[in-house]
């Protein structure tokens, strides 16, 4: 009978995948704080990143961090390591979410003390767009593939 060691057991989150591709997302994570640490200036204000977000194809990867007196979501391009500022507006923006062909993200902001709404940036126009305007906590924002929706939509 073969042994096996607490270490090697199957993590339930794995279930299922090919043995190559076990925490592909968390090394992707942990491989790009490692790589904003090593970026030195071009990364400089990123460090106190929080919420990483891998894009679709693995090129890029968004955070919220603390500047200026406010939280941002940034882009940090893995190949060039520049960092792009995509929301630069009063405010605290958190939790990025990527589209599913990278060309949006979608994320929470508060607009006034308390109060959280929606909102999406374009990453190559940098275009914001408000998607909800209400007292609630609007939050965790993510997107669905439309083959996901019920008919007649959500």
């Amino acid at each position: 009978m073969q042994r096996r060691s607490a270490h090697s057991r199957e993590h339930p989150a794995d279930a299922g995948r090919a043995p190559g591709r076990r925490g592909l997302r968390t090394a992707t994570v942990l491989l790009s704080l490692l790589l904003v640490a090593a970026a030195g200036d071009a990364a400089a204000g990123i460090l106190n990143a929080r919420d990483p977000a891998p894009s679709p194809d693995g090129s890029r990867i968004a955070f919220d961090t603390f500047r200026g007196g406010q939280t941002e979501i940034v882009v940090l391009d893995l190949e060039g390591m520049d960092v792009t500022d995509l929301t630069r507006r009063p405010g605290n923006d958190l939790v990025p979410n990527w589209s599913a062909d990278g060309g949006r993200i979608v994320f929470g902001a508060e607009v006034e003390p308390g109060n959280w709404d929606v909102w999406i940036v374009d990453t190559t126009t940098l275009a914001l767009t408000r998607l909800t305007s209400d007292p609630a906590a609007d939050g965790g924002p993510v997107f669905v593939p439309e083959a996901a929706l019920p008919p007649g939509g959500p």
